[in-house]
């Protein structure tokens, strides 16, 4: 029979809430994780909790079946879960909203998230879901790697609206394994893919065919960026990973963005003066409305300027932190105190006796439906040309800034059939053509408003000409361009040189041609 109480939210309560027989509230007063738990729902505005004990926890419970069950100390089976409310709640005022033929309604608003509590002496914070940063309208920060839970509680129907994190076990599941299941739980939901447990992930990644793991994979201390990626293929995916030590001029936060935009979860590698690597699950970011770097890869000016010079920071499940911590976006010192070309360093709450620590990028691992081919750095390589060419005819390319992401078809047709920049007809072509599940999205945007829209099947492959559609949204930027195409100027020429192809030219001037003809736009584009 589970014990239910209900509490005011306070830190004391919070910790007496966490403790068990292994872990006193003092020792948990004292707990990094812990600590930062109680400052995140301080900021949330929590103001009850209700403690569900006991709680069976399916990813604890394997866990404890692959090593707990077998230690000659006794450690329970049995968690309990914490609920966080923005209401002030009672027993007795808990108990009506419980035992009422009809929900009150309300309370969803002020559902804040739960965590599973682990009976274990350290590591007590397991899979928890909490509501995210409030997304200010959606004006400056975004969450879209988040996604959509039940919670049944007493018979209460919740949800709650975030990513799963758990607090790093060094026994079953080390930072890397702790960041690959909390992307899990978000490509299971996006791709119907499995969603496996610490345990399961650890034997993937350590036993793979071809991977050769240093030491026993339980207890695990720590999974190679390789075995990272055999765990990710065991689990029906494909790991786009990228080594900023070994990949130059990469704009590694529009790259990023590139990704997390449509939902995928990113896993940003760092590493840590003085500790080694570390893995980080992104979760959101912070886009803010003017200018915040002026380049992504300092010292190259053929880089074309993205979304990413407006991101200041990600936020991210750390679990040596907590969910939704935040990694604010520095510029880097050279020389750099660790082995990459990145640009960039990141300040976050890591801190330990020797005091604060920078956070270095040097990979980038997304877990990407197979069907997903065309990657973003292959985007960008065909972008940087017409960049160029952009860049030597209009009169202020500073005001250039290009978004390129990751969009399913259905969320494309849905944002384009609410685009009042599109002509009727042009809408129409695009909506009633049969479109790849996924697309890449590059859009130029100058002084605010949108160029031009360039659509890549994102199930091709970089040599094949992945470009099949043009979108000119702004009559006047069309017809501006529609003479640059034509103009037999030998020195328009020498700028039009710059796209490399005449395929490349001659594409861009036949979307031109064919914007304004219903029917005929998207059609000719994937016969070209």
């Amino acid at each position: 029979m589970s014990a239910t109480k209900v509490l005011a939210f306070s830190a004391e309560n919070l910790h007496g809430a966490l403790a068990n027989a292994n872990a006193t509230a003092a020792e948990i007063s004292a707990h990094g994780p812990a600590t930062y738990l109680w400052e995140y729902l301080q900021y949330m505005r929590a103001a009850a909790l209700v403690v569900e004990d006991p709680y069976t926890d399916a990813d604890f419970l394997d866990d404890y079946t692959a090593y707990y069950a077998r230690c000659y100390s006794a450690f329970g089976r049995r968690c309990k879960r914490l609920h966080f409310f923005r209401r002030e709640l009672t027993d007795e005022s808990f108990g009506q909203l419980v035992s009422a033929q009809q929900q009150d309604d309300t309370l969803q608003r002020d559902y804040l998230g739960f965590v599973v509590v682990r009976p274990l002496p350290q590591t007590i914070i397991g899979r928890c879901v909490l509501k995210a940063y409030d997304d200010d309208g959606g004006a400056r920060r975004h969450f879209p790697v988040n996604r959509r839970y039940n919670i049944s509680l007493f018979g209460l129907d919740l949800y709650i609206d975030g990513l799963a994190y758990q607090e790093q076990d060094t026994v079953l599941a080390a930072c890397a394994t702790v960041a690959l299941w909390s992307a899990f739980h978000r490509t299971g939901d996006l791709f119907g893919t499995a969603v496996p447990t610490p345990a399961v992930i650890t034997q993937a990644a350590t036993q793979a065919v071809n991977s050769v793991h240093y030491g026993r994979p339980i207890p695990q201390h720590g999974l190679r960026v390789e075995e990272m990626c055999a765990a990710i293929r065991h689990n029906g995916l494909e790991p786009e990973a990228i080594n900023l030590q070994r990949t130059p001029n990469v704009p590694v936060v529009s790259l990023l963005y590139g990704y997390m935009r449509m939902g995928l979860p990113a896993i940003l590698i760092v590493e840590i003066p003085g500790r080694g690597w570390h893995a980080i699950t992104l979760t959101g970011y912070s886009l803010l409305s003017n200018g915040y770097r002026m380049q992504e890869v300092p010292g190259n000016p053929t880089i074309a300027p993205m979304v990413g010079l407006r991101i200041d920071k990600f936020y991210g499940h750390d679990d040596q932190i907590g969910p939704n911590a935040k990694l604010v976006i520095q510029d880097s010192p050279s020389p750099k105190p660790v082995q990459t070309d990145c640009a960039i360093r990141f300040e976050s709450t890591w801190t330990d006796a020797h005091g604060d620590h920078c956070l270095y990028p040097v990979a980038v691992t997304v877990p990407i439906y197979n069907k997903i081919r065309l990657t973003f750095l292959e985007v960008q390589a065909w972008i940087t040309p017409l960049h160029a060419l952009f860049s030597g005819v209009l009169p202020e390319p500073v005001r250039i800034e290009w978004d390129v992401h990751l969009i399913l078809s259905n969320d494309l047709k849905r944002e384009l059939k609410n685009d009042p920049n599109l002509g009727s007809s042009v809408r129409e072509s695009l909506l009633f053509t049969h479109h790849p599940r996924f697309w890449w999205r590059a859009t130029m945007l100058y002084a605010g408003l949108p160029f031009c829209h360039l659509l890549f099947d994102a199930t091709g492959i970089a040599r094949s000409f992945p470009l099949t559609t043009v979108i000119w949204p702004v009559e006047g930027l069309a017809v501006f361009m529609q003479r640059l195409l034509d103009d037999a100027n030998p020195a328009v020429l020498a700028i039009r040189r710059m796209l490399k192809t005449d395929r490349y030219v001659q594409f861009l001037r036949e979307t031109l041609d064919h914007r304004t003809k219903p029917g005929e736009l998207l059609h000719r584009h994937l016969a070209f």
